[in-house]
């Protein structure tokens, strides 16, 4: 019997909400080490496996992109096997090439090459939400502040799948 996986604390950070239906949604999932780490008895790989399954059923992107120290295109939740350092902007560069309506992050927010990231994303004009999955520390926020250039709600471990609701909508 599988154990049922539970959030930690989760934030969403919300960018701008208007999207387009015409360009595809891009999900972005953190692969990286510092996903092996342990938040509510799990590793939050393994929250992101079933924040990303999650998203799949509801919002059906139209690619799915994992980052560490490179980008690989991911099948699955189950792909999701963290390694290495995080460095998004390779990541972003490449799904802004997609003409995307909406990139939404999946990521513990240690993100290394942020302020790269929070350049891409104004220079491209993407629109970033993301799912924060870990125990919130203020460089991690203002992280994924700069990143997705937006506000931050707080969402409890029982409302992670009301939030993931709130980006498909």
């Amino acid at each position: 019997m599988k154990a049922k996986i539970t959030h930690p604390l989760a934030l969403v950070v919300s960018g701008n909400k208007m999207t387009t239906t015409e360009n595809p949604t891009v999900l972005l999932v953190d692969c990286s080490c510092s996903m092996k780490d342990y938040e509510d008895g799990q590793p939050r790989y393994m929250h992101a496996r079933a924040t990303v399954r999650r998203l799949i059923a509801e919002k059906r992107p139209a690619y799915i992109f994992g980052f560490s120290d490179s980008l690989m295109k991911l099948a699955k939740a189950s792909d999701i096997k963290p390694y290495g350092g995080t460095f998004l902007a390779e990541t972003l560069r490449e799904a802004a090439r997609l003409n995307p309506g909406r990139l939404i992050l999946v990521t513990d927010g240690a993100i290394c090459d942020a302020t790269t990231c929070a350049q891409i994303v104004q220079d491209e004009m993407l629109i970033v939400d993301a799912i924060f999955i870990g125990r919130e520390t203020s460089s991690d926020m203002e992280t994924l502040r700069k990143v997705a250039n937006g506000t931050i709600q707080s969402v409890t471990a029982p409302q992670l799948g009301d939030a993931v609701l709130l980006l498909t909508q």
